[in-house]
């Protein structure tokens, strides 16, 4: 910020405490805080005053700057209601009809920066957002984040949605499916900076192959193969999967509960679990970059191809490059439970495919 304002262009920043929209983090903390507890610990010291401001009136705000004519660089701070943590929990809880207790445990014998630390680690087990994320939210709670100016409302002047009806908006766009960006649109730090499968010449690739052929077009199997993940499963040995996830929170990763961005449609770039859709060419080819956390780099790919007018061979390819030794003996200690779940997925694929394709006509009648 300090080095675009120094430029002759006027810069002009918002500055806000917590955003609420479908994606955002705060949200999902939120949400998933009050959906899966009833007993909710909680840190006095971490209950400062805030105002969070919908989505809908960020972008308002954004698109009014960018209007106005002859503003100059400054700092506006924008927000809603006024409401500390506590409010915003029990608040969100009413909405969703959802009796919650919460209770203080700021009593514990433990520093609080330790405190905290436990505390995020504890939600990191529930809740989508990963626990590095968690630990900044609680850490911005500590100090009352309140606009004390209202300049901007004097330059664009409108009325904010209340913190009610902006989660009521959130929560009627998830259930229309209209969620149009995530906060884990952004892959973790660690994922950043790989490359595509494409671009790996490696020696050390790993890759484990099963087909199918499946007396349906592409088109019915890739509708299928489009809603894995989230809420839908995997469709096979989801009790592994599940384990599999919490394994990876346990160490800190991002684990399933990210889950996916709509139900139904992806997109490249999409999170879905712990993996990110790295390639997707509609009836053709599905790549999953694997977010887990291993001793090596994975990914998983569905492949169709057309065997005849009325077939069409299924392909799931899983592809790893394994870290000297711990990655080996990881693939190979797994390597029999891989096979019985991708066989077992590609069955499923067959089962869901056929019977879609003999429904269809039923339909049409």
């Amino acid at each position: 910020g300090k080095t675009l304002s120094a430029g002759s262009v006027p810069v002009i920043a918002l500055r806000a405490a917590i955003i609420l929209g479908t994606g955002s983090a705060s949200y999902e903390l939120l949400k998933s805080l009050v959906t899966h507890n009833r007993l909710i610990p909680f840190l006095s010291k971490f209950n400062a005053r805030c105002q969070p401001i919908a989505v809908r009136d960020i972008i308002k705000y954004l698109v009014g700057v960018m209007e106005t004519e002859n503003l100059k660089t400054r700092v506006f701070t924008v927000g809603g209601d006024v409401l500390s943590y506590k409010n915003m929990i029990l608040r969100f809880a009413g909405i969703l009809n959802r009796k919650v207790y919460m209770f203080d445990i700021s009593w514990l014998p433990i520093p609080s920066w330790l405190l905290c630390g436990i505390y995020a680690y504890w939600m990191h087990f529930f809740v989508s957002v990963p626990v590095n994320i968690i630990s900044l939210l609680l850490d911005s709670l500590k100090v009352d984040v309140v606009c004390n100016e209202q300049d901007i409302r004097e330059i664009l002047p409108f009325a904010p949605l209340g913190f009610d009806e902006a989660v009521r908006r959130a929560l009627d766009k998830e259930n229309k499916s209209e969620v149009f960006s995530h906060w884990a649109d952004v892959p973790p730090a660690q994922m950043r900076d790989l490359m595509p499968l494409c671009e790996y010449e490696s020696s050390e690739f790993i890759v484990e192959e099963h087909s199918m052929d499946i007396p349906v077009g592409a088109d019915k199997v890739f509708q299928v193969v489009m809603r894995i993940g989230g809420e839908n499963g995997w469709f096979y040995g989801n009790t592994l999967w599940r384990i599999r996830g919490f394994i990876d929170r346990l160490l800190g990763g991002v684990g399933l509960q990210r889950g996916r961005r709509d139900p139904t449609h992806l997109r490249v770039g999409d999170s879905l679990d712990f993996w990110r859709v790295e390639k997707l060419e509609r009836n053709k080819e599905l790549l999953l970059r694997a977010e887990m956390i291993s001793p090596g780099y994975s990914w998983l790919q569905f492949l169709l191809t057309p065997v005849s007018a009325t077939t069409t061979r299924l392909t799931l390819k899983a592809h790893f490059i394994p870290y000297p030794i711990w990655g080996h003996l990881y693939w190979h200690s797994l390597s029999i439970i891989h096979t019985n779940i991708f066989t077992g997925m590609l069955s499923h694929f067959y089962r869901e495919a056929t019977m879609q394709n003999r429904e269809s006509p039923k339909a049409a009648a």
